[in-house]
């Protein structure tokens, strides 16, 4: 298991998050830059893996041929407070993770 490599992903997910763009884009580039690199089974504690699955499912709920295109279809479909509230659900899974994760 490699949780260091999760937990380095799940922080650049939330460097993401803090860039200048639309919230839309820096949502667009956590998810696909960050979050889908994980291998949860591999790089994530166990008791946070469904969580994250459920995190994952929420932010490519719908459905295309491509998994980019996936997560754009799904982030251009969310309002403004759904937005927020998938920004502020990576902040608080990689708070989790954190405490979960025990230093080396």
């Amino acid at each position: 298991m490699d949780l260091d490599y999760g937990l380095e992903k799940l922080n650049m997910s939330v460097y993401y998050l803090s860039g200048s763009e639309s919230k839309s884009e820096r949502l667009f580039n956590a998810v696909t830059y960050s979050l889908m690199s994980i291998k949860p089974e591999f790089e994530l504690p166990e008791l946070l893996r469904e969580d994250f699955a459920t995190l994952m499912a929420e932010l490519t709920a719908v459905k295309t041929a491509d998994d980019d295109e996936r997560v754009l279809a799904t982030i251009n479909s969310f309002g403004e407070v759904e937005l927020s509230k998938a920004i502020e659900k990576i902040i608080n899974f990689y708070d989790s993770a954190c405490c979960h994760c025990k230093p080396n």
